[in-house]
């Protein structure tokens, strides 16, 4: 038995595009397993963003267990860019949905003003614990205030600043 696989147009039965079974079974797993390394990648990148964030907030006496849950009312990110940056930030006090997404919304307008360039992340998005862009803002944040200052610093001892000490 040939392991040669015969183009569709010479399988009775089976149009141009279409898979077998087997291609099918092969296709699901495949798929499978991407996805089992994306649920890891993110797994991870939540738990050590977690883990940064926590360094910076314990300055703030703030502490964050779940960082999709424990960002939505906006306080603690407010707090991390105090924390980073050593300005004081105005904030809601109330509990309603309207005060955590004008939370979020003073901490995302904090960062504009700071030329950090947010791409499609509204207030909502982390006010609803959206996994995926509060990594993202997370690691825009890191990028801005960790690596950022690095490059800077690296920059300015060798007389380049800010993009160029980073190129």
């Amino acid at each position: 038995m040939s392991r040669h696989r015969l183009p569709s147009s010479e399988v009775p039965g089976l149009q141009v595009g279409q898979r077998t079974g087997s291609e099918d079974n092969l296709y699901l797993a495949v798929l499978r397993a991407s996805e089992g390394k994306k649920d890891e990648r993110d797994r991870v990148q939540k738990k050590t963003f977690t883990k940064w964030v926590n360094k910076h907030l314990i300055k703030a006496q703030r502490h964050v267990n779940d960082l999709y849950e424990d960002l939505r009312d906006g306080h603690n990110l407010i707090s991390l860019l105090e924390v980073l940056s050593g300005d004081t930030l105005p904030r809601e006090k109330g509990r309603m949905r309207f005060h955590k997404l004008q939370n979020v919304q003073i901490a995302l307008d904090y960062l504009k003003h700071r030329q950090v360039k947010l791409v499609n992340i509204r207030n909502d998005d982390i006010a609803d614990g959206n996994p995926k862009l509060t990594l993202g803002l997370i690691w825009t944040i890191i990028l801005h205030f960790q690596v950022g200052v690095g490059a800077m610093y690296c920059g300015q001892r060798r007389g380049r600043r800010g993009k160029d000490a980073a190129l």
